[in-house]
């Protein structure tokens, strides 16, 4: 049963007295908007010095690490100077199951979060974006692959856990409830990426890293849920014999495929939320999101 008291609380939290200082939805909006253009800065500059990193994928990645690093370092010395990386951004242990469960729950979200990108598409085609990753996994020299896949799935994931679900969420939630943040911060995690097509499938996506994050009390769910997404998205990569052809529109998840994935992530959210529920362990790690000892 999934009964029993909610997982985390959704009244605004009492004040504390920890080594962490809140953070506000306004100033959330503001630390990210810093390190997207932080990161817009050092890709322009080295897109203007070398014409062809615009399509280096790994060029890119390193250039939105320098930037999302530089900004967790002063977000640190702003809310949490006394505090250290690891407890300010929630990497601690929780509950062994919440790992496997939420690297199954990302690499099914690969399945369903294709299926309705590639409605979106139809719906709304953009031919010149649709394959650009394909077409850049094929201009990349065998060594490029692999450097491309360790920032696509290790690298990239990382950074952007360690700000939008532990930089900006754990400050945010000594202000806000957490349902609150988990939406907020689910909101920013999809507008960085720009593209509109990409709004609703990344901001689902976000809301479910945003659920594990807060229900196990540790960021380190959030990053296996992110690695394996990313990890599916990118094998996908090696089923193609060559580009797709110019102006092609994105294959198709089919139907079936899209469905069970979706059944699969159902079930591990709903087995995240009764393991939420039942661990000790669990609660002792929310209990520090909260300032607790």
């Amino acid at each position: 049963m999934l009964g029993g008291p909610p997982a985390f609380p959704s009244q605004p939290p009492p004040a504390r007295d920890d080594d962490i200082r809140p953070m506000s939805a306004v100033a959330a909006l503001l630390w990210v908007t810093c390190a997207t253009f932080a990161f817009l800065f050092v890709g322009t500059l080295l897109v203007s010095a070398r014409e062809d990193a615009a399509r280096d994928q790994t060029v890119l990645i390193g250039c939105q690490t320098a930037a999302y690093l530089l900004t967790l370092f002063a977000i640190l010395r702003v809310h949490g100077p006394d505090s250290t990386i690891r407890e300010f951004v929630g990497l601690r242990a929780t509950h062994a199951a919440f790992y496997p469960l939420a690297a199954i729950a990302g690499g099914a979200s690969a399945f369903w979060g294709s299926w309705l990108l590639d409605r979106i598409h139809r719906r709304f085609p953009d031919p010149d974006n649709a394959n650009r990753l394909i077409e850049l996994f094929f201009e990349a020299t065998p060594a490029g692959r692999v450097a491309m896949g360790v920032g696509i799935v290790l690298v990239g994931p990382l950074v952007e856990e360690l700000i939008f679900r532990g930089a900006v969420f754990n400050p945010m939630t000594r202000r806000h409830p957490t349902e609150a943040v988990i939406l907020w911060t689910s909101a920013l995690f999809a507008v960085v990426h720009v593209e509109p097509r990409v709004l609703a499938p990344i901001f689902l996506l976000g809301l479910a890293m945003g659920f594990l994050r807060a229900a196990s009390g540790s960021l380190v769910p959030s990053i296996a849920f992110h690695v394996a997404f990313n990890g599916v998205q990118f094998a996908d990569l090696y089923t193609h014999d060559a580009p797709p052809p110019p102006n092609a529109p994105p294959e198709a998840m089919p139907g079936w495929q899209a469905g069970a994935g979706a059944a699969a992530f159902g079930l591990a959210m709903l087995l995240a939320l009764w393991l939420a529920k039942k661990s000790e362990r669990a609660r002792a790690a929310r209990a520090l999101d909260r300032g607790g000892h």
